[in-house]
């Protein structure tokens, strides 16, 4: 996780140079990632480590990182494995079709059928697999639980919510176990996903940050009842190239620029680029 920690920051400042530029990490960032998923297939066999508990929950984090609920996942997947060839019970996540089938279809359909399975078509598979349906089947199933659960228990509020809860049956998940997976997969994705924009915000605006409070120490807080001058402290925000916020009026401060605050006639400060301004 750390190296597509590390790929994404990078990607990041690189688009902070050119959009263009920041796609120079995404090769090695799609390589790790499918690189986790194929070590989360070998934990979903058990065959990782040779701890069942490590498997478990590697695979989870795996799973988190390559966007896929490892344990829902690998019961689709051994399903797969089970029947794989039978194609009276399984044709494969493409549903692949006889010649015969195929014969029959329009040529609309054909050719949609061809570009479902061509090459060109993988990026935009892969997306709608490991990305978008994991999030989508978990919102839907989640809002038809919590649906069902409260009509049921305005049919007949003598049984208890979780009764109903448990009664309910869904086709993206078998048992509540795997519904706990789905959920906790969703939820530590999201979660990451959020944290990492929060702080790549929070690193990106720390020069800013430090430009601000730099401009701040060119004013003086005067603790007596004159008014403030704010007009002086737009005008000097808007020099140094910021929006600076007033302080609230309740504590009785007053910001002074230039001579009053300095005591010399003329004398100047420099701002938080270095430059000096005459007051």
């Amino acid at each position: 996780m750390v190296p597509v920690a590390l790929l994404l920051w990078s990607a990041i400042r690189c688009a902070e140079i050119s959009r263009w530029l920041a796609l120079l990490p995404l090769p090695l960032i799609i390589l790790f990632i499918v690189r986790a998923f194929g070590l989360m297939h070998e934990c979903s066999h058990g065959s990782l480590f040779r701890s069942r508990w490590l498997n478990r929950k590697i695979g989870f984090v795996l799973g988190v990182l390559s966007g896929m609920p490892q344990y829902v996942w690998s019961q689709h997947h051994n399903y797969h494995h089970a029947h794989h060839g039978n194609w009276d019970k399984y044709r494969g996540p493409y549903t692949t079709l006889s010649v015969d089938e195929y014969a029959v279809l329009s040529r609309a359909r054909q050719r949609f059928y061809r570009c479902k399975c061509s090459v060109a078509a993988v990026p935009l598979a892969g997306f709608i697999y490991l990305i978008f349906n994991p999030r989508f089947t978990w919102s839907k199933g989640s809002i038809g639980l919590l649906i069902h659960a409260v009509r049921q228990k305005l049919a007949q509020p003598h049984i208890s919510f979780r009764t109903h809860v448990t009664s309910y049956r869904s086709r993206y998940w078998k048992s509540a176990r795997e519904y706990r997976h789905i959920l906790w997969n969703n939820i530590v994705l999201l979660s990451g996903c959020a944290l990492m924009c929060w702080a790549c915000a929070r690193l990106r605006g720390l020069p800013n940050h430090a430009c601000a409070t730099a401009a701040m120490h060119d004013f003086y807080y005067v603790a007596d009842e004159q008014r403030r001058d704010s007009g002086a402290l737009a005008a000097h925000a808007r020099l140094v190239g910021h929006e600076l916020t007033l302080a609230p009026r309740g504590l009785g401060f007053r910001r002074q620029v230039g001579p009053a605050a300095t005591g010399r006639s003329g004398s100047s400060s420099p701002d938080c680029f270095g430059r000096r301004q005459r007051a």
